[in-house]
């Protein structure tokens, strides 16, 4: 009978499980962020005015965003346009200042069922995606805020899906992780609705005081 060899570490040694698939998974992490930003660079250089489709939806939402940002007055459909975008966790708008402007032009009980409607929409796209592309997901948002987040809901619980929801946090970011380690769904949306509804009522009362 042949012994196995023991392996004894030193005191102060430190081991690394899977190293070999840590140091892949970071070149594929390096191609997907060089691929993405030649693919961005070629649109801007060369195929800003191209008619093919993927452009034609690049160039509308990029001029989309433009209006909204830089218009007084959107209409209604924008404004769910604009909560549908912005809640998607890959897209990065300021939902909370856009909501503000936009109570300017309209009533603010249907401002707030549009809004939420379109934010509700992007959430569970957002769930989804982190549901059945959790390693996309990982790599998208940065394996450190990802590990930061997921340690924060580990820690609080409901209270941080809440936390999140409710102040001016990446919680769009919170949603696909929560997808990835498949969080019950029905609770998440019950904490996601309490704190986006009552973050926006609070701004309607607030703006309508001052």
């Amino acid at each position: 009978m042949v012994e196995r060899e023991k392996v004894v570490f030193k005191p102060n040694s430190i081991f690394e499980y899977n190293n070999l698939r840590k140091e892949l998974l970071g070149i594929i992490e390096i191609i997907i962020y060089v691929f993405l930003g030649l693919f961005l660079l070629s649109y801007f250089v060369f195929f800003k005015e191209s008619n093919l489709l993927i452009f034609q939806w690049i160039r509308g939402i990029l001029t989309f965003i433009q209006t909204i940002t830089i218009q007084n007055s959107v209409t209604i459909l924008e404004t769910f346009y604009t909560a549908l975008l912005g809640g998607l966790f890959f897209i990065f708008l300021p939902n909370e200042l856009l909501f503000i402007k936009f109570l300017k032009n309209h009533n603010p009980l249907i401002l707030l069922i549009f809004f939420m409607v379109g934010l509700s929409l992007s959430y569970w796209a957002d769930y989804f995606i982190g549901l059945k592309f959790a390693k996309l997901v990982k790599h998208i948002i940065g394996a450190k805020n990802f590990h930061k987040t997921k340690g924060i809901i580990n820690k609080y619980g409901k209270t941080g899906i809440f936390l999140f929801n409710l102040l001016p946090f990446p919680s769009q970011q919170l949603t696909a992780i929560l997808g990835t380690f498949k969080y019950n769904k029905a609770r998440f949306y019950s904490l996601f609705l309490a704190g986006q509804l009552t973050k926006y009522v609070v701004i309607i009362f607030a703006i309508s005081l001052f």
